[in-house]
C-alpha cells in the first residue's frame, strides 16, 4: 500500500502527506526549472557557469524557504482540519458510553461549515437519546411501583425458561428473601406439570394464555390453588418470543367457599330426595283414591307438576355437583357420529311432537374429550333448541374444526335473546322471561352444566343471537 492509495485517517498521516506532497512539487519544479536555465545558457561565454552556481545557491534557498512555509501551511491546515474531527470523536464515544452531560464545541461553533452541521446531528441525537433515557427511566420507575404494589404474584422467564425477575408476593409465597431475579429453572421452582406447559404453549403460540393449578407451598406447607395468566414477551419484529410473564393469582379461599357451597348444594339434594320420592308416592296414592272427583283432579295435576319440577332441580343439582365436584377428567378420542346420534335418539319423542327436523352434519371424525360429559352437553344444548323451537321448525347441528379448537354449533329457530341477556344465560337458575309463552319451563341449570362441562374439559362455550332470529350456541373444545 503506497502513501497516495488512500486519504489520510490521523493528523500525523495528513500532515506526512502534506510534507511529501509540497517536497516532491518543488523538487520537481526546480528541476524542470533547472533544465530550462541549461538549454538557455549553452555557450563558451566564461560567465555562465558562475551564473549557473548563483542560480543553484538561489534555487537551494528558495527550496528551504518554500519547504519551510508549506511545513507551516500544513500544520495550520491539518489543525483546522483535524481539530473539530478530534473534538466530534470524543464527543460520539461519550455519546455510546452513555454520558449525555457534554455540551457543543467552541471551536466547531466558530468554525461553522460541515463540521458545524455534523455537530449540530450529534447534539440532536444526544438530545434524543437523553430526553428517551429519562423516559425509560420514568416508565421503569413506574413499572417498578406497580409490580411491587401489586398483591397477586407476578414471574417473569426468558425464552430457555431461566427465572428472570420476580416481586415480593412471589418471594413470600416461594420462600425467597426478596424479589429480585432467582436464576434458576421455572422447573425448581414451580412444581406443576401445567403451569409449564402453558408458559411453553403462550411462547409457543405467541398469545396469552391462562390455566388453573396447584402446588404445595413452603410458606404454610399447604395446597395452594392459582389462576395463572401467562403473557409471552415478544422480540422487535413481533415473530418470536423472548420469553413470557406470568400472574399468578391465589384462588385458594375462592376454591374453598366453592367447595363449601357444592357440598351444601350436594347434601341438600341428597336430604330433599328421599322426602321427595315419599310425598311422591303418598301422593300417587291420594290421587287413586281420589280419582272420581273431577274437582281434585285438577289440583292434583298442578301439585304433581310443581313436584316433578322439583325432581328435576333436584336431579340437575345433583348432576352440576357431581360435574362440579370431579377431580380429574379421562380423556379419550370419542366419535362424533355415535354421540350425537344417541342424544338425538333419545330426544326423537320430544322432536316427532313437534313435527321438528334435525339437521346433523360434521366435518370430523372424532373429538379428544370426555364422553360423559360430552353427553351432558348435548343433551341440554339439543334438549333447549327442541324446547324454544316452534311446531315444524329446523335445528341445525353442525361438527367441525378450526386450526386450534374443535367446535360444535346448534342453532335453533326460537324467538331469540335480547343481548342484556346473554351475559347471564350460564348463571344458575338464570331465565329469559318469555311474555309470550309461558309454556317453556325448566330449571334453569341446563346452560350453567354446559359451562361446568366445557370448562372440566379445557373448553369455552359461547351464544350468538338476536330476537326474532333464533339462537346459536358453540362449544369450543381444544385440539
Amino acid at each position: 500500500m503506497t502513501l497516495f492509495s488512500r486519504a489520510p485517517q490521523t493528523r500525523t498521516q495528513a500532515l506526512k502527506w502534506l510534507v511529501v506532497y509540497s517536497v516532491a512539487n518543488l523538487l520537481i519544479i526546480g528541476t524542470v526549472f533547472r533544465f530550462y536555465l541549461n538549454s538557455l545558457l549553452q555557450g563558451d561565454e566564461p560567465w555562465i557557469p558562475e551564473l549557473l552556481a548563483e542560480i543553484d545557491q538561489v534555487l537551494i534557498f528558495s527550496f528551504w524557504a518554500l519547504l519551510g512555509i508549506a511545513l507551516i501551511f500544513s500544520v495550520v491546515f491539518v489543525s483546522v482540519f483535524f481539530g473539530p474531527l478530534g473534538s466530534l470523536i470524543e464527543k460520539a464515544k461519550s455519546i455510546l458510553r452513555g454520558d449525555l452531560s457534554i455540551k457543543k464545541s467552541d471551536i466547531i461553533k466558530e468554525s461553522r461549515g460541515e463540521w458545524y452541521q455534523l455537530d449540530l446531528f450529534l447534539n440532536k441525537i444526544w438530545k434524543d437519546l437523553k430526553r428517551k433515557k429519562e423516559d425509560v427511566a420514568r416508565e421503569r420507575g413506574e413499572l417498578e411501583a406497580i409490580i411491587t404494589a401489586a398483591n397477586d404474584a407476578i414471574l417473569a422467564v426468558d425464552s430457555d425458561m431461566n427465572i428472570r425477575y420476580y416481586n415480593a408476593p412471589m418471594a413470600l409465597m416461594f420462600d425467597q428473601k426478596e424479589e429480585g431475579s432467582w436464576g434458576k429453572k421455572l422447573t425448581e421452582v414451580v412444581r406443576s406439570q401445567k403451569i409449564v406447559e402453558t408458559f411453553q404453549r403462550a411462547m409457543k403460540e405467541l398469545k396469552s394464555q391462562w390455566v388453573e393449578a396447584q402446588q404445595e407451598l413452603s410458606i404454610d406447607s399447604s395446597i395452594h390453588y392459582f389462576k395463572v395468566s401467562i403473557s409471552p414477551l415478544l422480540d422487535e419484529k413481533k415473530a418470536k418470543a423472548r420469553g413470557a410473564v406470568a400472574i399468578f393469582h391465589d384462588i385458594t379461599d375462592h376454591k374453598k367457599v366453592e367447595k363449601v357451597r357444592m357440598d351444601f348444594v350436594a347434601n341438600a339434594s341428597h336430604e330433599l330426595k328421599t322426602p321427595l320420592t315419599s310425598i311422591q308416592g303418598y301422593f300417587s296414592h291420594i290421587k287413586s283414591q281420589c280419582s272420581a272427583n273431577d274437582e281434585l283432579q285438577e289440583s292434583f295435576t298442578v301439585v304433581e307438576n310443581n313436584m316433578n319440577r322439583l325432581n328435576s332441580i333436584i336431579q340437575d343439582l345433583l348432576q352440576l355437583s357431581k360435574i362440579e365436584s370431579a377431580e380429574s377428567v379421562t380423556f379419550t378420542d370419542v366419535p362424533v357420529l355415535e354421540a350425537t346420534e344417541q342424544v338425538i335418539h333419545d330426544l326423537k319423542g320430544h322432536v316427532k311432537e313437534k313435527n321438528q327436523s334435525l339437521l346433523f352434519t360434521y366435518d370430523i371424525d372424532v373429538v379428544r374429550t370426555n364422553i360423559d360429559l360430552l353427553e351432558h352437553v348435548l343433551m341440554n344444548l339439543i334438549e333447549n333448541a327442541v324446547k324454544y323451537s316452534p311446531q315444524d321448525a329446523q335445528i341445525k347441528i353442525t361438527w367441525g374444526q378450526k386450526a386450534s379448537h374443535v367446535f360444535l354449533s346448534v342453532k335453533d329457530s326460537g324467538p331469540g335473546i335480547e343481548s342484556f341477556h346473554q351475559g347471564r344465560l350460564f348463571e344458575r337458575f338464570y331465565r329469559v322471561r318469555d311474555e309470550t309463552n309461558h309454556s317453556h319451563k325448566g330449571t334453569g341449570l341446563g346452560l350453567s352444566i354446559v359451562r361446568n362441562c366445557m370448562q372440566k374439559l379445557g373448553g369455552t362455550v359461547d351464544v350468538k343471537s338476536a330476537p326474532g332470529l333464533g339462537s346459536e350456541f358453540i362449544c369450543y373444545f381444544p385440539r
